[in-house]
């Protein structure tokens, strides 16, 4: 899918303390012009008698109404679009023309809604985002409102999701890995729809390795590829080597439907309490600590980098929005959630799902 940011024309209306309001009040003034991310918080007066004291840096929490007002092009009606929320503090309700579209609880993770069945097309889209924030609600300095970026994603009626994609390395050893690359899609037709879609692992111009399965789309599907590799290099905090994962879809005519890409690095993960953490069979000290948010009092919001576009997908996924955890994934590492993340030599990494190794592995490399 073609990723674009979504920062610019939306308004706030003034916080407010009980959120019931901001949900049922229905139309409401546009209120102050603002670009995001924005933390809302931090620009509230602070109030010694506030139930976060200084937890919360003496700020309140309050809900906040975010308002967008956009034209649909003519082209999206045969397309999928979507709109992905990297985090509203604390929780957050989506409507698109009063439509509620999504209601995400946690203000840590990110999300998408699908814009698709709820434009219109002959008069102008209201886009709101009501984000909820309460006090007492955490334990730090959390910030407000619409705190990360905002990207709106445009594909054919039949795509990879943008977070859908992972490679997983199954085993590996010097020069030797299998690994495991599993996609998520989507069709978003009322009939089913007869599809290719092709795995390649990249060395710059030179194929390690590549695969191609046939699906038929029925709504959401998934779909999963395996691979033995050999004459490979592993992915280490001293090297951390880089290839280049690219899935590639096309109908049943042959024509183009969507790609996605992105960096991969292969090694192995493993944790224990003799050895630790592990890297490669390789023990590496955990150094770093737990920050509880980014920028603490000085605000919680902050984009990435200056607006982009770019086509394809990222992992969780958006090497070009680089994130706290961005020098992680970069490098094969990935990001976790919230609280969940350690971090090795400045990059943040978790422990793999229980791995399904070849039987034969590394035997099975020899034909």
């Amino acid at each position: 899918m073609k990723a674009s940011s979504y920062h610019t024309d939306w308004y706030i209306k003034e916080g407010i303390n009980q959120p019931f309001d901001a949900i049922f009040l229905g139309t409401i003034p546009k209120g102050s012009p603002v670009t995001l991310p924005q933390d809302a918080m931090i620009l509230e007066a602070r109030d010694e008698n506030c139930a976060g004291k200084n937890q919360a840096g003496y700020y309140p929490a309050k809900t906040y109404t975010y308002t967008k007002e956009f034209e649909a092009p003519a082209q999206w009606v045969e397309k999928t679009v979507l709109v992905e929320f990297e985090g509203v503090m604390a929780k957050a309700l989506v409507y698109l023309n009063n439509r509620l579209l999504a209601c995400h609880q946690y203000g840590y993770s990110s999300f998408f809604i699908d814009m698709s069945g709820a434009l219109r097309f002959d008069q102008k889209n209201t886009l709101k985002v009501v984000a909820v924030n309460q006090e007492l609600a955490s334990r730090w300095y959390p910030g407000s409102g619409i705190y990360r970026d905002v990207i709106l994603w445009e594909g054919s009626r039949q795509t990879f999701k943008p977070d859908g994609v992972r490679l997983t390395t199954l085993a590996a050893q010097e020069g030797a890995a299998e690994i495991s690359v599993t996609y998520e899609m989507k069709n978003a037709q009322d009939t089913e729809a007869a599809v290719s879609v092709t795995m390649e692992l990249l060395d710059g111009d030179r194929m390690i390795c590549a695969q191609k399965q046939a699906h038929v789309l029925n709504g959401d599907s998934a779909g999963e590829m395996h691979c033995c590799l050999t004459n490979v290099r592993l992915w280490s905090p001293e090297h951390p080597f880089l290839y280049t994962l690219r899935l590639t879809m096309r109908d049943a005519a042959g024509q183009f439907l969507d790609e996605h890409k992105e960096s991969v690095g292969l090694r192995r993960l493993s944790l224990s309490a003799e050895k630790g953490l592990c890297i490669n069979g390789k023990t590496v000290k955990l150094r770093g600590a737990c920050i509880h948010h980014d920028n603490g009092i000085i605000g919680g919001g902050g984009g990435r980098i200056p607006p982009v576009e770019t086509e394809g997908s990222g992992l969780q996924q958006h090497p070009q929005r680089p994130s706290p955890g961005l020098q992680g994934h970069a490098a094969g590492l990935r990001q976790t959630g919230h609280s969940g993340h350690g971090r090795v030599d400045g990059h943040v990494v978790r422990a793999e799902e229980r791995p399904r190794f070849c039987p034969g592995f590394p035997s099975c490399l020899a034909g």
